[in-house]
């Protein structure tokens, strides 16, 4: 196979997941050829294993990964699309499992490593692990930005648990004592809810995530690192962890996008629901961000929930010059009645 055909093979393979495949080749025999080909790059093997997974070929994603692992020919794309696959089986543990061995690879652990996994975790029930991973990058992020220091965590290879974490930039060695010996022990409440992170805060239960060996100084939580938390504390049902991690997102300076503001808005609670709902609608708005549906009904269920009429046939109208991206809906004509 030359280069151009070989390029434009795996570009059709790549659309069958999106339900483009219009080939006289069957999928399966194209993904038995193009995972034979000769010298596989980190992004051809990638692309066979996110689209064999995504057809539901979990089996074979998972035996092209193993190969890879084998032949040390596996890189942080080719691991990041391993992690990420499990979303399908919702096989937590095996994303775990590929997360904690990259750096025994050699493999370097990035923000799309950490995302995946906790895209994973919530979507396999483990709602709580995945918040309480985003909520320590968070922490971390946090920690540095006020200190203008770097926060790794390295291993002391101590029997009781200790963690020892180390902050350059003219300041010293700290030792933090984490003697927490459950690694499925929940993440307590009041994690967190101090404004300035101590080094305690940014300990985490190296038992659960194997950060102990992770070199963490330039992994940042991103907008999809936020989404991921977000979505995991809305699927927890945890609405003030999910207003405080969006309130810290912007304050390291990340601007949310319409997935997060469409959670955050659903959730919101208490008498003033409908004012935080119409700022955030005013902030979509502002920042260019495409308003759904969905978005506009959660705003419209908080001001009718208030007692509102003349507020929300003023919504509705508001939602009638954006009739490109919004539309009324049963939800929407029910929530205006009720109001």
């Amino acid at each position: 196979v030359d280069g151009e055909s070989r390029f434009e093979d795996f570009r059709r393979f790549q659309r069958a997941s999106q339900g483009q495949w219009n080939g006289a080749e069957k999928f399966d025999d194209m993904l038995d050829r193009l995972r034979g080909l000769p010298n596989l790059t980190h992004q051809e093997l990638a692309t066979l294993i996110r689209t064999a997974a995504e057809k539901g070929r979990n089996a074979a994603a998972m035996e092209m990964l193993g190969q890879a692992l084998h032949n040390d020919n596996a890189d942080t794309l080719v691991l990041n699309t391993g992690i990420n696959a499990q979303r399908h089986t919702r096989n937590w543990q095996m994303a775990l499992r590929l997360f904690r061995s990259m750096p025994e690879m050699g493999v370097e652990r990035d923000i799309v490593s950490y995302n995946s996994l906790a895209s994973v975790l919530t979507r396999s029930g483990q709602w709580s692990k995945a918040l309480q991973l985003v909520e320590f990058l968070e922490r971390r992020s946090t920690y540095e930005r006020i200190t203008n220091t770097s926060y790794t965590i390295t291993d002391k290879n101590t029997e009781d648990g200790d963690v020892a974490s180390t902050m350059t930039e003219n300041t010293k060695s700290i030792i933090t004592d984490n003697k927490d010996n459950d690694a499925n022990s929940e993440i307590k409440e009041n994690i967190g809810d101090n404004d300035t992170p101590t080094p305690r805060t940014l300990a985490i239960p190296k038992a659960i995530f194997g950060l102990e060996k992770a070199v963490v100084d330039h992994i940042r939580p991103d907008v999809y690192t936020f989404n991921a938390g977000l979505f995991a504390a809305a699927t927890g049902r945890k609405s003030e962890r999910a207003l405080k991690m969006f309130d810290k997102m912007q304050q390291l300076h990340l601007q949310p996008n319409s997935f997060s503001f469409g959670i955050v808005i659903g959730m919101l609670k208490g008498k003033k629901a409908w004012m935080r709902s119409l700022e955030m609608l005013d902030a979509m708005e502002s920042s260019g961000q495409v308003i759904t549906t969905v978005a506009f009904n959660s705003v419209l269920k908080h001001v009718a929930k208030a007692g509102l009429w003349q507020l929300t046939l003023s919504l509705m109208d508001r939602m009638r010059s954006h009739s490109d991206e919004v539309l009324f809906d049963i939800v929407t004509l029910n929530t205006a009645i009720s109001s």
